[in-house]
């Protein structure tokens, strides 16, 4: 079965209902991840035809998913009726201050989680507030809609039902009734179940827990209970108990040199996701954190932690769990809050009470048995997707949230795993990035690759005084997509040609990039001579590129390399170069010793700019192409050596070699900004 058939098949409880969901039993309840299937869902309604341009789509709910799922139904051609039971978009998390969003740390410490960019196609977003977050997700809501408004329908303020098959029957700000060839539940998880006694707040509500209580006559202590030890639970206590908490500063200020730490807890979620003999003990996740505490693993962080421990409250943690060991599972929570939590209880910051938290009556919670007086309450017991499930009329979904137990491991039946190709949805998008495969470039690896092909550029040109030459220079460097590897352009073309945008991406099997990274080596095509015959030994159109302008006469590509590693003799190539010139001879030796000096101080200043943590590179699994001449590759350069060029480059893979960049996926570090401004 295809991936988008298999999707569709969990999405569409009931068989060829056109009634899909976007509300899942999955552990996950991330913004991202919410995001992440709605794309999924979109992508596979198109690509499975059961949804066809110009048809009609209905999305119950207006909150993350539900707009996500309609800026993509909306960019692909359907017409799309959004309906909301409050008056506004994404009201749940509109003006939370005290909440941080993170696009990737729920899959923490996984390669490329510490990466603050969500990376979609669009609705995109940096990792801040959960104010801010949703501001960015509505300016790129807003702005795509505004193409072409008569394709949508924001209808807010309403109660739905459904009176027959594909019909959708709306009432209270507005009344109509129409028929739909789709419809999507997109309502959300609901807010917390209560305690009685105790009128749960939602997560998504500011409060001060992260603060000491102001004032002179603020009492010494106060005694806060937090029942729930899923993600919400376990958050808000580590914010009763460590001073200054930041979750957006969390990972550089604990785990930052910590390499060793990072390995031995990969090693504990590939476990887990594997579903490793053992998994299944309830102790597993205490007992895999207590074998990191006895080999001496957790001693810095264990020392960040009880320097930052606050006094001013005394913390209880409640879970149905007898024992903390029982209560922290990977079936709930994140590995970075359990493991944090793990650590406060080393510190000896709090108290753990474990049974059922029954009610709270006159600042007494009963607990199974036990009565402990508190000063504050904060009930984490999840949401009540269930009520929500009736309330929306989604009857497919009660029989789901009636008891269905936790998905036990990542690997079986993560449905916010990314199903599209690469750039397909650019090209397949109605009102925008006209047909070119695009893909996410972060903007500090833009803003460095512009600067850096811009400078080039304009030191060229000084050495044409008598004559303008015409030519353009971008950078591209190489990403993995479903384990398929293509070069991506992340520059604007500089020089005095500059079409073409960035986030292209090629085939890497193509063209002279694609050349020059199978060779590793440098590579120049003059129109001169065989090069018709090359440039179609070359296969460019497979790379899916525009036809090479007729006025382009000779082309250059040099590839950077990722540091040494005696088991890839062959080297990996994360960066490439490429030049083209509408003159014949534009690579003159002292044009090619310009462009190798450049590189060379390319490469050295971003190893300084690193060593100074100004740039942050994200780690990766994917550490670049890897060399290996292949016998088509090898045959061109056999019968056309000239391409093949060393001149002015004698020392290229020793000289354009990285030291410690492996991928070319970097941010600013805004984090030792803060810290000087401090």
């Amino acid at each position: 079965m295809k991936p988008t058939d298999h999707y569709l098949s969990i999405a569409e409880l009931k068989p060829g209902s056109n009634r899909f969901t976007l509300v899942s039993p999955e552990r996950g309840i991330t913004v991202y991840k919410q995001q992440m299937r709605a794309l999924n869902l979109i992508h596979s309604l198109r690509e499975t035809d059961r949804l066809r341009r110009g048809q009609t789509i209905a999305i119950i709910g207006a909150g993350v998913s539900g707009i996500t799922a309609a800026a993509g139904a909306f960019i692909l051609g359907y017409r799309v009726h959004l309906f909301e039971k409050r008056e506004i978009l994404c009201h749940l998390q509109q003006g939370c201050e005290t909440r941080w969003i993170h696009p990737h740390l729920y899959d923490w410490p996984k390669r490329g989680a510490q990466r603050q960019s969500a990376g979609l196609p669009f609705l995109d977003w940096r990792a801040s507030t959960s104010a801010d977050v949703v501001e960015q997700i509505m300016s790129g809501f807003n702005a795509i809609i505004a193409r072409d408004p008569d394709n949508f329908q924001f209808i807010p303020g309403v109660n739905v039902t459904f009176p027959s098959r594909g019909r959708v029957k709306w009432d209270g700000g507005d009344k109509g009734e129409e028929a739909f060839d789709a419809i999507v539940f997109a309502f959300g998880y609901g807010v917390e179940r209560s305690v009685r006694g105790a009128k749960s707040k939602s997560y998504w509500r500011n409060d001060s827990l992260n603060q000491i209580e102001p004032g002179v006559f603020a009492p010494a202590t106060q005694t806060c209970l937090i029942s729930g030890t899923g993600d919400g639970g376990l958050i808000d206590l580590i914010r009763t108990k460590i001073n200054g908490y930041n979750q957006g500063r969390l990972l550089h200020e604990f785990f930052d040199g910590e390499a060793t730490l990072l390995r031995g807890l990969r090693t504990i979620r590939e476990k887990w996701e594997r579903n490793a003999p053992g998994v299944e003990k309830k102790t597993w996740l205490y007992d895999q954190f207590n074998d990191l505490h006895r080999d001496g693993l957790l001693k810095n962080l264990l020392t960040k932690i009880e320097l930052r421990k606050r006094d001013d409250t005394r913390s209880i943690l409640n879970g149905p769990p007898r024992y903390l060991s029982q209560a922290l599972t990977l079936n709930r929570a994140s590995l970075l809050n359990t493991l944090l939590v793990y650590c406060l209880e080393r510190c000896n910051a709090f108290d753990y009470v474990g049974g059922q938290c029954s009610s709270i009556e006159k600042k007494i919670a009963y607990i199974g048995t036990k009565q402990i007086k508190v000063d504050r309450v904060v009930v984490r017991h999840g949401p009540d997707t269930l009520a929500v499930c009736k309330r929306a009329r989604f009857r497919e979904g009660v029989p789901i949230f009636s008891g269905v137990p936790s998905v036990s491991s990542i690997g079986s039946g993560d449905t916010s795993r990314r199903l599209w190709p690469a750039g397909w949805w650019s090209q397949k998008a109605k009102y925008f990035l006209a047909g070119d495969r695009v893909e996410y470039v972060p903007a500090a690896t833009l803003t460095v690759a512009n600067t850096f092909v811009s400078t080039l550029a304009d030191i060229i040109k000084l050495q044409h005084t008598k004559s303008e030459p015409r030519f353009r220079i971008a950078l591209h460097r190489l990403i993995q997509v479903h384990d398929e590897e293509y070069f991506q352009q992340i520059s604007r073309y500089a020089g005095t040609r500059q079409s073409g945008m960035p986030g292209r991406v090629f085939d890497i099997s193509s063209g002279i990039v694609g050349l020059s990274c199978r060779m590793g080596r440098p590579v120049i095509v003059n129109r001169a001579g065989h090069f018709d015959e090359i440039w179609e030994a070359l296969d460019l159109r497979a790379s899916r590129a525009r036809e090479v302008d007729t006025k382009v006469q000779s082309l250059f590509a040099c590839p950077f390399f990722a540091p040494f590693n005696p088991q890839v003799p062959g080297g990996r190539i994360p960066l490439v170069l490429f030049v083209d010139s509408e003159q014949k001879n534009f690579f003159t030796n002292n044009v090619l010793r310009i462009i190798y000096g450049a590189c060379k101080g390319f490469v050295e200043n971003i190893e300084e700019m690193r060593r100074n943590r100004e740039l942050h590179f994200i780690d990766s699994d994917y550490l670049g192409h890897r060399v290996r001449r292949s016998r088509e590759a090898e045959r061109i350069v056999r019968v056309y050596s000239s391409i093949v060029t060393d001149r002015g480059f004698g020392n290229f893979r020793k000289d354009l070699m990285f030291k410690s960049v492996t991928a070319f996926d970097m941010e600013l570090n805004y984090n030792r900004n803060n810290e000087e401004r401090g």
